[in-house]
């Protein structure tokens, strides 16, 4: 199971990226940080759950870095 905390300007990740996770849908500002630091694991639909999230994002303008992947 996926969950999230967003706090200043960085969203952080801990658990399982997997089929039945569920990315935050929250508004967020033009830049920010993913910390992956307590991220379990991943399979291949999480990948895919990950490239659409991230890349919606990036679509919208906002900026990306990632600590700790």
């Amino acid at each position: 199971m996926l969950s999230h905390e967003f706090k200043e300007n960085i969203l952080f990740l801990t658990g399982t990226i997997d089929e039945n996770s569920t990315f935050p849908e929250v508004e967020l500002p033009k830049s920010i940080t993913v910390d992956c630091s307590k991220i379990e694991g991943i399979n291949s639909v999480g990948v895919k759950h990950w490239i659409n999230y991230f890349s919606t994002l990036s679509d919208k303008g906002i900026s990306i870095t990632f600590k700790a992947c």
